[in-house]
């Protein structure tokens, strides 16, 4: 067993001999071919770099001006909601107007001892007539 492993290892040590002379350069021409080979990989790799330098550049501007050109649309679509909950609440506020005033004047006054919590505004003044704010 011990002969089979020397003899494994002369192998081996022998076999990488021989691949280290092959890759060794053995003349000048090995030396020039290799040399061009990796000016080659370092133009393609400063190429590369280039290329996605310019490609994060052209990210980075591209993003910005969408960004404000945006903005006015944004404030502009937040305005209207707002607009557009203030007149819903005035419209919530006329409805209720219009349920107390339909309320049998026995209802009302019932209602009125048995709520505990603070008056809904719009309940307070049923017969008050009801505003809207004007469209756009």
């Amino acid at each position: 067993m011990r002969k089979i492993a020397i003899g494994l290892s002369l192998v081996i040590f022998f076999g990488a001999g021989v691949v280290v002379k092959s890759f060794a350069p053995s003349s000048a021409q090995d030396s020039a071919f290799l040399d061009r080979r990796i000016s080659l990989l370092e133009q393609r790799l400063n190429m590369l770099d280039s290329t996605v330098s310019r490609l994060q550049q052209q990210s980075m501007s591209s993003a910005a001006p969408t960004q404000h050109a945006r903005d006015p649309e944004m404030t502009l679509l937040r305005t209207e909601v707002e607009l557009l909950k203030i007149r819903l609440k005035e419209i919530e506020c006329g409805l209720t107007r219009l349920d107390e005033r339909t309320l049998a004047p026995a209802a009302r006054e019932a209602q009125k001892r048995t709520s505990t919590q603070t008056q809904n505004p719009c309940r307070q003044f049923p017969d008050s007539p009801i505003q809207l704010s004007p469209h756009r």
